[in-house]
């Protein structure tokens, strides 16, 4: 296997060497699940901003969907509206855990955000977790008027897992014509599908596992 620490910035070492290697396998994934619900953020700053947690229907009788809807303080009139997907390989991760991160994004954009769960592999296949989210995002259109949000300012946004599945919804929305979707935001998408391959890995997609 090809050693490419030498195309990680020498300031950023030291963080990924503490970073643990983890093999990922049916017996070690509670294991990391468990870990991630104590996963240190700073403490969410409550100020300026709301934040309301709500349940939806989930696609086709599937479980409800859990969404936390924040909102900005002092403001008024319909707002922009992000619908933000969590990450984490699509095995892990919740909304719960980003609050520290879209308390102040909500803040400073002058903006709601709405962040959904979505049922995790392995125990839930495709397209378990796509469906939760267009779901949840469905929802939150047909209620815009109630939530106060711009029915023509929604877009959405993710992150590792949630890029993806992000990048996804964006194509189902366009698809099935019921939410028209204002932007996309992915945060350093994987959407090209020849970084991986197993043979002659290109000497900048990083190191096979």
């Amino acid at each position: 296997m090809p050693d490419t620490m030498h195309l990680v910035d020498p300031a950023l070492r030291p963080m990924l060497e503490m970073w643990p290697t983890i093999a990922l396998s049916a017996e070690t994934l509670p294991e990391m699940r468990k870990r991630e619900r104590s996963l240190l953020l700073p403490p969410a700053d409550p100020r300026w901003t709301t934040l309301e947690l709500c349940q939806v229907p989930g696609p086709d009788g599937a479980p409800d969907i859990d969404l936390h809807i924040y909102k900005p303080e002092g403001t008024t009139g319909p707002l922009p509206c992000i619908y933000h997907i969590h990450g984490d390989g699509y095995v892990g991760g919740s909304a719960a855990q980003l609050e520290a991160l879209h308390r102040p994004l909500v803040r400073e954009l002058g903006c709601e955000l709405v962040s959904g769960d979505y049922r995790l592999a392995p125990e839930h296949v495709f397209p378990a977790a796509i469906e939760d989210c267009y779901a949840g995002l469905r929802w939150t259109v047909d209620h815009a008027a109630t939530l106060g949000i711009d029915v023509a300012r929604i877009g959405v946004m993710g992150e590792s897992a949630g890029r993806g599945l992000a990048a996804a919804l964006a194509l189902m929305a366009r698809d099935r014509g019921e939410c028209a979707l204002a932007l996309q935001h992915l945060t350093d998408p994987m959407i090209e599908d020849r970084t991986c391959q197993a043979t002659d890995p290109h000497p900048h997609a990083g190191e096979l596992s």
